[in-house]
C-alpha cells in the first residue's frame, strides 16, 4: 500500500513542480562525426537556475505531505551551490524556513546567489578541504538530530525523493521530446539523483537503455560532481548501482575546455559540470559507434564568471555577451509543451 500512496503523492507533486516553474526545460542536439547524437537537457531553465530545483521542490514537498500536510520544522541542508540555492527559494517561497550550511571554500557568484533566496546562510566550520561539503553535510545532520523538533535535515544524498524527481519528471520529458528512447545515458554524480532517477525510468521502459556515470578523476575538481570511488555520501549511487553499467572519467582541463568549446562554438554558456557532462558524452558516442546519447546541463555559467576570468577562458566582455545569450533559449532547441 505505500508504494501505491509514495506513488499518488510524486504524480501530484509532478503536477505541482510544473505549475511552480520546474521541469519541462529546452534540450539542444549535438552531432558526432560518427553519426551519433548527443541530446543535452539545459537545466538552467528551471525557475531557479539548476537540475537541483527539481530534487528540491520533491524532497520539502514529499517532507510536507509525510508530515501531515504542513511543515513546521526549518529546514538544514549542507550544500555548496545549486541544491542550496534550489532549498532556499523553494522553501521562501512557500513560506518554509531554511538554513544552508555551506563551506568556507564556496565560490563568491555561488555566495552571492545564496544570500538572495532568503534562508539563513552559515558557514561550516573549517575543514582540512574548504570547498568539501563533507563538513557541512554532518554539521547539518548533526543540527537536526540534536534539536528534532526544531529542525529537520532533508539529506540530499540520501533522500529517495531526490531520484524519484528525475522518475517523474527529467526521464519522461526526455522521451517526450525525443519520441524515442536513447540508447545510452551519461551522467555525472554529484548527489546521485539525477543519474539514478533517469537511469530508473529508462531501464523500467527497456533494460538495453545503457547507463554511464560520469566523475572527476582523482586529482580533479569540478563544483557538482564526484568521484564515485572517493565520496563519502554516496547512498543513492549505491542503493541503485545495478543501474550503472559503466564509468566515465574526465580531467578539470577537459570539463574546462568543454565549456570553452560549447560557448565559441554554439553560444551556451554552461557551468563547468555541464562541460564534464558534455565531454564524457563525446566520448561514449567516439566509443559507441552511431547512437543516440542523453545527458544533463546542470546549470549556466552564470555562477562562474569569477573562475572563467581567473583561469583567463574569457574577458569581461565576452562573458557579459555569453550571460545576456544564457537568458535565452538557442536556437533549433527542442522545446516541451506547457
Amino acid at each position: 500500500m505505500k508504494i501505491e500512496e509514495d506513488a499518488s503523492i510524486y504524480r501530484t507533486i509532478q503536477k505541482e513542480a510544473y505549475e511552480f516553474g520546474i521541469g519541462r526545460t529546452p534540450m539542444f542536439s549535438f552531432s558526432h562525426e560518427n553519426g551519433s547524437n548527443i541530446y543535452a537537457k539545459l537545466e538552467w531553465f528551471n525557475r531557479f537556475g539548476s537540475i537541483k530545483d527539481r530534487a528540491a521542490f520533491f524532497m520539502i514537498k514529499k517532507a510536507i505531505y509525510s508530515s501531515g500536510g504542513s511543515l513546521k520544522n526549518v529546514i538544514v541542508e549542507g550544500s555548496s551551490g545549486n541544491t542550496g540555492i534550489a532549498l532556499g527559494n523553494i522553501a521562501t517561497a512557500l513560506g518554509i524556513k531554511a538554513e544552508i550550511i555551506v563551506p568556507p571554500g564556496v565560490s563568491r557568484g555561488t555566495l552571492n546567489e545564496l544570500n538572495k533566496t532568503g534562508a539563513s546562510i552559515i558557514m561550516s566550520s573549517a575543514d582540512n578541504n574548504p570547498v568539501s561539503t563533507e563538513g557541512a553535510i554532518n554539521q547539518a545532520k548533526k543540527k537536526a538530530r540534536d534539536n528534532p523538533e526544531l529542525y529537520i535535515n532533508l539529506y540530499q544524498h540520501g533522500n529517495e525523493a531526490n531520484t524519484m524527481a528525475h522518475v517523474y519528471t527529467t526521464g519522461p520529458e526526455i522521451e517526450e521530446s525525443l519520441g524515442k528512447l536513447p540508447d545510452y545515458v551519461a551522467i555525472g554524480m554529484g548527489t546521485g539523483g539525477s543519474i539514478t532517477g533517469i537511469a530508473r525510468y529508462f531501464k523500467e521502459r527497456d533494460k538495453k537503455v545503457k547507463v554511464y556515470l560520469i566523475q572527476p578523476d582523482d586529482f580533479s575538481f569540478i563544483q557538482g560532481l564526484r568521484n564515485f570511488v572517493t565520496a563519502k555520501d554516496k547512498k543513492i549511487v549505491l542503493d541503485n548501482i545495478d543501474l550503472i553499467d559503466g564509468f566515465l572519467t574526465v580531467t578539470a582541463d577537459k570539463a574546462f575546455g568543454a565549456v570553452k568549446h560549447l560557448a565559441d562554438n554554439y553560444g551556451i554558456y554552461v557551468g563547468h559540470s555541464s562541460g564534464a557532462n558534455y565531454y564524457g558524452a563525446m566520448e561514449l558516442a567516439r566509443s559507441s559507434g552511431p547512437a543516440d546519447i542523453v545527458t544533463v546541463f546542470p546549470d549556466s555559467g552564470i555562477k562562474y564568471r569569477e573562475l572563467y576570468l581567473s583561469r583567463d577562458m574569457f574577458d569581461e566582455e565576452a562573458i557579459d555577451r555569453l550571460e545576456d545569450r544564457a537568458t535565452k533559449i538557442p536556437t533549433g532547441s527542442i522545446l516541451m509543451k506547457k
